[in-house]
């Protein structure tokens, strides 16, 4: 791995461990044994770092997103609960959730990448389950953008509250969400 990707590396794992303004460049450099100088060759200011955050989830979601196309809409369902869980697993929260918190404090660039990937998550889970509705693996009232909303939320919420809670409560939710989307599940 190269020095630039470890701080990528390192950078992330601080933005969603103790959000943006949780850490410095000092930080890293203490980690990963290399002058803060050395970051600045590579990414100037920390808007820059943050940028390259945000440009690895928006790559790994696209990636993501295109090698399951052909699953069916309740496997991307599962796809998308099992990011979450992932997340959770290693005590962290979303890049979404640990940005959006204090988004209008950003630089404007953060702030339009950010929903510029909020964008690509939305997108990618309405699209699914529109589909979903329309071939009856899906059962919900509201429009799917609206659903696509509820659903993410519960899991951006789902997973900072069980900071606190210390339980499977986000697994409890991911199963609620799946019995109340998923028709005939038994």
């Amino acid at each position: 791995m190269s020095k630039k990707e470890e701080i990528i590396d390192f950078a992330d794992s601080y933005i969603r461990k103790c959000g943006y303004d949780g850490f410095s460049f000092n930080d890293i450099s203490k980690d990963i044994g290399i002058k803060t100088s050395s970051i600045h060759y590579h990414f100037p200011t920390k808007k820059d770092v943050a940028l390259a955050v945000i440009d690895r989830h928006q790559q790994i979601l696209t990636n993501i997103i295109k090698s399951n196309e052909q699953c069916s809409n309740i496997e991307k369902l599962d796809i998308l609960c099992r990011i979450y869980l992932s997340i959770e697993k290693d005590h962290k929260v979303c890049i979404i959730g640990s940005l959006s918190s204090h988004l209008s404090t950003y630089n404007e660039c953060i702030r339009n990448r950010l929903k510029e990937f909020t964008t690509l998550m939305l997108n990618w889970v309405t699209r699914f389950l529109e589909a979903g509705k329309t071939t009856g693996e899906f059962q919900f009232h509201e429009e799917a953008r609206t659903k696509a909303l509820l659903i993410l939320s519960n899991l951006l919420a789902g997973i900072q509250l069980v900071q606190i809670t210390h339980k499977n409560d986000l697994e409890i939710i991911v199963n609620a969400l799946k019995n109340n989307l998923i028709k005939n599940k038994t």
